[in-house]
């Protein structure tokens, strides 16, 4: 990578959409989980929710895009004040700025343009980003002497782990004997009632299809209680769910039963040997079998097995994760303000 580094703010889709195939190669170069990072993603959520974007962009004396921070407004209050966030970031389990591995300088040097071209009525807030984040190396190495910025813990979201570096008989044989028993009693139940486990691929079924099925059996199952009721959240899984499937940024793990499928889990493809649970939807007619911790339990085993070192079940807990996790880790909050002064 050739130097110095040019930086420039993108506020039209259009230049977006013209940066594209450049954003999502940056994407595979990155440390960086797969499906909201990528371009699709960020330009369906500001056209879908009408979010204008605000991209700032670090490129290399080639004008090769070399770092890019994807925000857009989110808010403006009465007095002018204006808020900047990953759009629709409810949506998104992990956000940060996209650079190649082990450029967390370009992350630094992003962050210092982006708060310096940004007037001081303006926030730029980040949520859901890990403690090995670009932007927070990017942050650590800037500093707070000349900035006006905070980075926190956000304990509303602790981010529960497994480590699936060992395989799935080192992880399970780690826990208790009543969780080893468990495990047992729920797949011998799903089995000898004829339920099947495997993951899925497009030459199954189509990618619109899986989005369909897994919408419906998401709303069936937690129906009052997602975003994913929402017209404008499900426009924007069909439009771009599939092709994240498609591409495998999106990995899909199902179960049937006599060849139905009544449940579907998606899974989050991430950098090198990361993984992240993303969603989950079942028939609420198999509840009580444990459908939904044996789908859970189904992908911790295919990290195992696909040699994972850590796979990450999302954002939150609940007494299921806390059964099945190792650990928890902490989750980021980062805030800055603008420092541009304006008449």
């Amino acid at each position: 990578m050739s130097g110095p580094f040019s930086f420039e703010v993108i506020e039209s889709l259009s230049k977006i959409e013209a940066i594209q195939t450049q954003w999502d190669q940056l994407l595979l170069q990155s440390t960086c989980y797969r499906p909201f990072l990528s371009a699709s993603w960020f330009i369906q959520a500001c056209k879908i929710f009408d979010h204008p974007p605000k991209v700032f962009l670090a490129k290399n004396s080639n004008e090769d895009v070399v770092g890019i921070l994807p925000l857009a407004l989110a808010a403006e209050n009465s007095e002018g004040q204006k808020s900047y966030c990953f759009p629709e970031i409810h949506l998104a389990d992990a956000t940060d700025i996209l650079v190649s591995k082990g450029q967390e300088k370009i992350s630094a040097e992003l962050l210092r343009f982006a708060i310096e071209d940004s007037p001081t009525s303006c926030v730029l807030f980040f949520r859901d980003i890990e403690k090995k984040s670009n932007l927070l190396r990017g942050a650590i190495q800037l500093g707070k002497s000349d900035f006006d910025f905070d980075y926190e813990i956000d304990v509303r979201l602790p981010v529960p782990w497994v480590d699936s570096s060992g395989g799935w008989e080192a992880y399970r044989d780690a826990k208790s004997t009543n969780f080893r028993k468990d495990v047992k009693r729920t797949f011998a139940k799903l089995e000898r009632a004829g339920f099947t486990f495997s993951g899925t691929t497009t030459q199954q079924i189509s990618p619109q299809d899986i989005v369909e099925q897994y919408l419906t059996l998401h709303l069936n199952s937690f129906s009052g209680s997602s975003h994913f009721q929402e017209p404008e959240v499900q426009n924007f899984c069909r439009t771009v769910f599939p092709s994240l499937i498609e591409n495998g940024h999106l990995l899909v793990w199902t179960c049937k039963k006599e060849g139905k499928i009544v449940g579907i889990y998606l899974d989050a493809a991430g950098p090198e040997k990361r993984r992240m649970a993303y969603q989950l939807g079942y028939d609420p007619t198999f509840k009580d079998m444990g459908i939904g911790k044996a789908l859970c339990l189904y992908a911790v085993q295919q990290a195992c097995s696909q040699k994972i070192d850590v796979y990450s079940l999302g954002r939150t807990t609940n007494l299921m994760k806390e059964r099945i996790q190792t650990d928890v880790a902490s989750g980021f909050t980062f805030k800055a303000m603008g420092k541009k002064e304006t008449l």
